[in-house]
């Protein structure tokens, strides 16, 4: 299951993200298939390679999950995409239009990215993943609402990247990008963002609860072994992440929920190191080192950004907050993404 990832603040004042992490995209049942939740990969894996069975039915999870695939990777290649593009955006207009620096570059998704590909891939995903199974009235109209959110908005950031590309402020004075771009593209990235924060709610909510799920799933099948952990440290990374954010809101820290949710991540870190210690040479079905080995050392540095903020933070100093806030962030989506890539890839 691809994981979601964190975003950065960004100057519209709608809710903290930053940088952070959301899934790639991928088949689905090749993701199902290495967590061991479909296919023919069933039980224990303490030692040596994970046996295979019969093929495990399908769950109310790897259902819900199957739904949230468009969503995520909308959210982690494309949503993250357009808030670190609109962040230079907003430094340079309206400054520009009196001789300030345009720091502005480009709104495209990535420099390959050919006819918006990525965007119009996102909007009719999500708009056929808002008519699967299972119904979900809050997702499937946060989809709808993305998606024509996106679409409106497409068509203005691909004139005013060709304003700009060829300098035509040069020629009317900025009167056009004054008169007309500017004043369009800020109303409908704030139409966006409020939608984007609306699907992000949806989805993390629908996220927790696959997560949960599929942990209960694995551990009645196999146990607490390396599908059970890796998936565990990823669904408390993310319970951490969420628990520290709302523990240091509106810059008042909380000391005891900050330090509750290191404690959280710390043990189930813990809980797989000592797994993996006990089980150095277990591969999965296919041969591989479990995904579970290789996030470690990202599941460390994640650790370690906590540790870092609850330190600065004792005694409810919070003059290094932001910078410590950050490094939990990219701490956290660097794990995000060690983790989803390798998930992709079969590992």
């Amino acid at each position: 299951m691809p994981i979601l990832k964190k975003t950065g603040s960004v100057l519209l004042g709608v809710i903290l993200l930053a940088v952070i992490f959301l899934a790639k995209d991928g088949d689905v049942q090749s993701l199902l298939r290495d967590l061991g939740l479909s296919g023919n990969s069933q039980g224990s894996a303490a030692s040596g390679s994970a046996p295979t069975g019969t093929a495990a039915p399908a769950t109310e999870a790897n259902t819900l999950a199957g739904k949230l695939t468009p969503f995520i990777t909308c959210l982690n290649r494309v949503d993250v995409a357009m808030r670190n593009n609109y962040e230079p955006y907003s430094r340079s207009f309206p400054a520009a239009f009196n001789g300030g620096t345009i720091y502005h570059r480009s709104f495209k998704i990535a420099p390959y990215e050919v006819d918006n590909r990525f965007t119009k891939d996102c909007a009719s995903g999500l708009v056929a993943a808002s008519k699967t199974a299972p119904a979900n009235s809050e997702l499937d109209g946060s989809a709808v609402r993305y998606a024509d959110a996106l679409t409106a908005l497409v068509p203005l950031l691909n004139q005013t990247d060709d304003y700009l590309n060829q300098q035509n402020y040069r020629d009317d004075g900025w009167r056009r990008m004054r008169e007309d771009l500017h004043p369009k593209l800020t109303a409908s990235f704030a139409t966006f963002f409020e939608a984007s924060d609306r699907m992000r709610v949806a989805v993390e909510a629908a996220n927790l609860v696959v997560a949960e799920q599929r942990l209960n799933d694995i551990e009645k099948r196999d146990g607490r072994a390396y599908r059970w952990h890796e998936l565990n440290v990823m669904h408390r990374a993310r319970l951490s992440f969420d628990r520290t954010e709302q523990a240091v809101r509106n810059g008042k820290v909380e000391t005891a929920e900050v330090e509750a949710a290191e404690q959280s991540f710390s043990q189930a870190l813990d809980g797989a190191r000592a797994y993996m210690a006990a089980n150095p040479t277990v591969t999965t079905a296919l041969g591989n080192k479990p995904v579970l080995f290789y996030i470690e050392s990202k599941a460390v540095d994640f650790l370690t950004a906590l540790k870092t903020l609850r330190r600065d933070t004792a005694g409810g100093d919070t003059r290094k907050l932001g910078p410590d806030l950050n490094r939990i962030t990219e701490s956290f989506n660097s794990l995000v993404d060690d983790y989803n890539l390798r998930v992709k890839n079969g590992q």
